[in-house]
């Protein structure tokens, strides 16, 4: 089978060829690269689904499949049953004057006979553990306003509105639903840059004013927040300085949401994050790094992947304590391919995005990620970003499985049976309008990594989510000339799309399901 017309099947059929064999370094062909670049000195990353310039020639990454996954011990850890939320998905419309919100059927994505909920240019949002309640945060020509609080039931807004500051994110619910929080920048900026520091507040869902919960470190930068069955709050970040580069490695603070009180300040050794300025001159000379995370709540931990996938750091919420492991492949053949294909850094990397998903057992975690680089010796300076594929990982640091498919996204199912995953590599000369070559979506069940299908060769998609039931599963697919994207619906069953709607014209909003990874 042909490379130029469907590198996804080759991996595949190499993946399934080359498990529990090794074969010479010749086997493991080169990734195709590609990217974005603006000004000198400053990168940022175009849209992803830009149309395609051309048709790209995408050498894939041949595939090794490695030890048999064997299940770690049960973890004794009383997990909850999922919740059936009262609407499980909710269908984003995008109109000249702004975002409106509506339930809609799961399978055909058909909106409902609601009101929809105007919510302005972009939004923040938060829904309860028990997909009952939707905290939404409308942002109308970059200003935030009020925090609105429905009950997705009866599809009524249920308590007056609490107005924000413009800074404020990261809307979490507490582990009840009867609190609301948020963090909001304090103090002023001599650069007019990154807020000194952030303030976490908390509104009650059913009425009063919003109040300060707790101060959060001076320059320490909150990138996500969850709140902890006893009702302490877990804040994860990185500290920087006043333009926003990072100044230390990962961190967790955890606060008392009744005294405000700091009750720990974890720094994650080793694990880099953020932007770096790095001493050398010329367009690599930042480096930002994002590590992967996975919540476990019911156990009260959270596992941090470093950028590397070289070690897996485990933080005890309730203890208050830190771990880490080396992440160590699991068998001979998942050995050798490390040795093959190593994952230290090139000179030239500007950096690394890693993301997981832990399964519902608390046992996995599924890795993925994007490679960038860039290339300042090239004529002319090139950006580039590579898909990292698929590591499966106990919580000890064992390497259960690897497939070096070409993808950066992923999203496992609630109920833990599917893995769907995505990716796109992408290459942008200076000068250059970038190239995009996608690799369509792959679906696997997670007990059998061996049958991978894969769906829509070719096509740049980006994972939106799964519904609660593990069902269906909601994509973005680009179009392939000049037009909008595609909003659809896939059966995983079956593997068969049910539904298809013009997009950037509409979205889905998952409740009570699994999000995508997408970088």
């Amino acid at each position: 089978m042909s490379h130029l017309v469907n590198p996804g099947d080759e991996a595949i059929a190499r993946y399934m060829r080359h498990r529990g064999a090794v074969r010479a370094p010749a086997d493991f062909l080169q990734r195709s690269l590609a990217g974005a670049i603006t000004a000198p000195g400053r990168l940022t990353l175009l849209n992803r689904f830009m149309p395609l310039a051309a048709a790209i020639a995408l050498i894939a990454v041949a595939g090794l499949g490695l030890s048999a996954r064997a299940l770690l011990a049960p973890s004794g850890v009383q997990r909850p049953t999922p919740p059936v939320p009262p609407v499980p998905l909710l269908l984003q419309t995008f109109t000249d004057s702004g975002i409106t919100l509506v339930p809609a059927d799961s399978a055909t994505l058909t909106a409902g006979d609601f009101e929809p909920i105007e919510l302005g240019e972009f939004y923040l949002h938060g829904v309860s553990a028990d997909g009952r309640t939707l905290a939404v945060l409308p942002f109308v020509r970059g200003n935030a306003g009020f925090v609105r609080i429905y009950d997705l039931a009866s599809w009524r807004e249920t308590r007056a509105r609490e107005p924000v500051a413009d800074d404020a994110r990261l809307l979490t619910f507490a582990v009840d639903g009867s609190t609301v929080y948020w963090v909001e920048g304090r103090g002023a900026n001599p650069t007019g840059g990154f807020p000194r520091g952030w303030n976490v507040r908390a509104l009650a869902v059913g009425g009063g004013p919003a109040s300060e919960v707790a101060e959060l470190p001076e320059r320490f930068q909150p990138r996500e927040m969850r709140a902890l069955d006893d009702g302490r709050l877990a804040v994860y970040g990185v500290a920087t300085d006043f333009n926003g580069f990072s100044t230390s490695t990962a961190r967790v603070v955890i606060a008392e949401s009744e005294s405000g009180v700091i009750a720990a300040d974890l720094p994650l050794s080793g694990v880099t994050m953020g932007t770096e300025r790095l001493p050398e001159e010329g367009p690599s000379r930042f480096e930002s790094d994002e590590p992967a995370t996975a919540w476990d709540l019911p156990a009260g931990l959270l596992y941090v992947v470093d950028a590397e996938a070289a070690a897996l750091t485990t933080v005890d919420l309730n203890a208050a304590t830190v771990s880490q492991q080396d992440i160590v492949p699991g068998s001979l053949p998942e050995r050798l391919l490390s040795w093959l294909v190593p994952t230290a850094r090139a000179k030239l990397l500007s950096g690394t995005d890693r993301s997981a998903a832990l399964s519902p057992d608390g046992q996995r975690l599924f890795l993925t990620g994007m490679d960038r680089q860039v290339d300042d010796a090239a004529d002319p300076l090139t950006y580039t970003e590579t898909p990292l594929g698929l590591r499966v990982i106990g919580i000890d640091g064992r390497g259960l499985d690897r497939a070096d498919l070409p993808v950066s996204e992923l999203a496992l199912s609630p109920d833990g049976h599917w893995l769907l995953m995505a990716g796109y590599s992408l290459r942008t000369p200076e000068g250059s309008g970038g190239e995009t070559a996608g690799s369509g979506l792959y679906l696997a069940d997670t007990a059998n990594l061996e049958d991978i299908k894969h769906l829509e060769p070719s096509e740049v998609i980006s994972l939106v989510g799964i519904s609660f039931d593990s069902r269906y599963a909601y994509v973005l697919q680009q179009n392939r000339v000049d037009g909008p994207s595609r909003l659809r619906t896939l059966d995983l069953a079956t593997g068969a799309f049910l539904s298809d709607v013009a997009s950037p014209a509409a979205n889905v909003l998952v409740i009570g399901g699994s999000p995508g990874t997408a970088l």
